[in-house]
């Protein structure tokens, strides 16, 4: 499957697609004055769900690949989407730090349900809301990264000039 990316320019931020077979070269998949950020295929290729800003605040969207007709997911703001593996359902990050899921309904149209709170990651325990976070295939557990209460620091060791010891 093609890997989405963002590009940042001078201008923003756009969404180029690199080909996974055949070794060809990076191409614009969005290239708009807005910013594009956080791409994902679907399951089966055939949509990117993406955040963009083009409404004056960052929304989730999803758009057909390689074109087609664009659809606004989030309703009150939406970023880092992710898809359940059957791309069934997409879930994102809404502002005020809830994950949020909606359901879809692909084929050769899509048709989105209505935004659904699953729970608050602050809540949760998540170290910053905005953190990234994945779903499991069925959608019903996630992973997130959350702060652990352990009274004291926990020792760090740092190893300066690593890549001499990699001569010996």
């Amino acid at each position: 499957m093609d890997s989405v990316y963002t590009y940042w320019n001078a201008t923003g931020s756009d969404l180029w697609v690199v080909p996974a077979a055949g070794g060809g070269q990076p191409q614009p998949f969005l290239q708009t004055k807005t910013h594009e950020v956080c791409g994902q295929f679907s399951p089966d290729g055939k949509w990117v769900a993406y955040t963009s800003d083009e409404s004056g605040s960052f929304q989730t969207y999803i758009r057909g690949f390689p074109k087609g007709e664009k659809f606004q997911v989030s309703r009150d703001g939406g970023t880092m989407q992710r898809w359940r593996a059957d791309g069934k359902e997409l879930f994102f990050r809404s502002p005020n730090g809830n994950l949020m899921a909606v359901d879809i309904r692909a084929g050769a149209a899509i048709e989105l349900g209505l935004p659904n709170k699953l729970f608050s990651l602050t809540d949760a325990g998540a170290i910053v809301p905005s953190a990234g976070f994945s779903a499991a295939a069925d959608g019903k557990k996630f992973l997130l990264a959350v702060e652990t209460m352990t009274g004291a620091a926990e020792p760090m060791t740092a190893v300066l000039n690593w890549m001499s010891l990699l001569r010996r």
